[in-house]
């Protein structure tokens, strides 16, 4: 349900706040506005989230920001395994996630106390150089085995949307490390790491929204609302991007699953 077909269904004096309310959080910064033109865009949740949204800012809109009470909102909401539609014709299926320098230092740190001996360089070792991609991981000697690859309860990956039993092609072997992150919207960063997993039953992929959006602002200003007549979400590029923002690659979320999950050794990209 879109934002204003929401507001056009309140009292007069109601929607006339929350329309005030979100053109102040508008006018703060480029990302205030984005973030607000992220809820106008959404068609994925329903009434709940947007009764929940405007309950929240009305009510403790003089005590604090409203893009901080948006994200408590959003919080509340993501606390659900997914809050879009399921995305039927392609459940369960393959997808495949990047993760940063960051991100793969927390990872390390979450195997390491669900297992005191594995070592850091251990996981490094995992990662192969892309010419490599194809390589099977030993299940025998899966040191992520139990580890969960995502937190906040869900993941965000990417997919295949042309076929329902193809691994995502996220290598981009004809394309640089710094291709790989504008088609993504990333941050620019001197490596990533590309793991492929399998989403098993019976948990499923769903449409991205503003409502799964909910770890901080950078996500917000990284995510883009997909219309009802999308097949699945997609990846804002960035801002600079050489492409004229046409790289977008097919977006999902799900659940967490573990390195159990992994269907090839991961990946590294590096500059």
């Amino acid at each position: 349900m879109k934002f204003d077909d929401y507001l056009a269904s309140l009292d007069e004096n109601i929607r006339d706040q929350a329309n005030a309310l979100v053109e102040r959080v508008s006018e703060a910064s480029p990302s205030h506005e984005r973030l607000c033109d992220n809820i106008r865009a959404e068609s994925h949740v329903d009434e709940s989230f947007w009764k929940e949204l405007i309950d929240r800012t009305i009510k403790f809109a003089p005590d604090g920001a409203i893009d901080d009470i948006v994200l408590e909102c959003q919080r509340f909401f993501g606390a659900n395994p997914c809050c879009g539609e399921p995305i039927k014709k392609h459940s369960p299926c393959y997808v495949g996630r990047l993760f940063s320098k960051h991100r793969l230092s927390t990872l390390h740190s979450r195997a390491e106390a669900l297992n005191p001996r594995i070592a850091r360089d251990e996981i490094e070792a995992m990662l192969l150089p892309p010419k490599f991609a194809d390589l099977p991981i030993d299940e025998d000697d899966n040191i992520l085995d139990e580890t969960p690859l995502g937190s906040h309860g869900k993941m965000w990956s990417t997919f295949d949307d042309t076929d329902d039993g193809a691994e995502p092609q996220i290598q981009h072997a004809n394309k640089s490390l710094k291709d790989v992150q504008c088609c993504f919207g990333l941050p620019y960063c001197d490596e990533l790491s590309i793991f492929l997993e399998y989403v098993p039953p019976p948990s499923g992929i769903f449409f991205p929204t503003i409502a799964d959006a909910y770890a901080g602002p950078y996500l917000n200003d990284a995510f883009k609302p997909s219309s009802k007549k999308d097949s699945c979400g997609r990846t804002r590029p960035n801002d600079d991007c050489p492409h004229n923002g046409d790289c977008g690659v097919p977006e999902v979320v799900h659940a967490v699953v573990t390195g159990s999950a992994l269907t090839k050794r991961p990946v590294g990209l590096k500059k």
